[in-house]
């Protein structure tokens, strides 16, 4: 019998984080929810996200 593991998924960059925020209807499970975020390109514009990633980065929810 073949020993089976699991790995925690990869941990977020400033890139994959900000890219993840455009591309949210992928981390979605609700159909509906996931094609309007799929619609409107993700969580804000360009320059929100980038406002979010630095109030994360603020807070010290994420470091760079």
């Amino acid at each position: 019998m073949m020993k089976k593991s699991t790995k925690p998924p990869t941990r977020f960059t400033s890139s994959t984080l900000l890219a993840g925020m455009k591309d949210i209807h992928k981390y979605v499970k609700d159909v509906e929810v996931k094609q309007k975020l799929k619609d409107i390109y993700g969580i804000g514009t360009e320059a929100t996200r980038a406002n979010y990633y630095r109030r994360l980065v603020k807070r010290k929810f994420f470091t760079t």
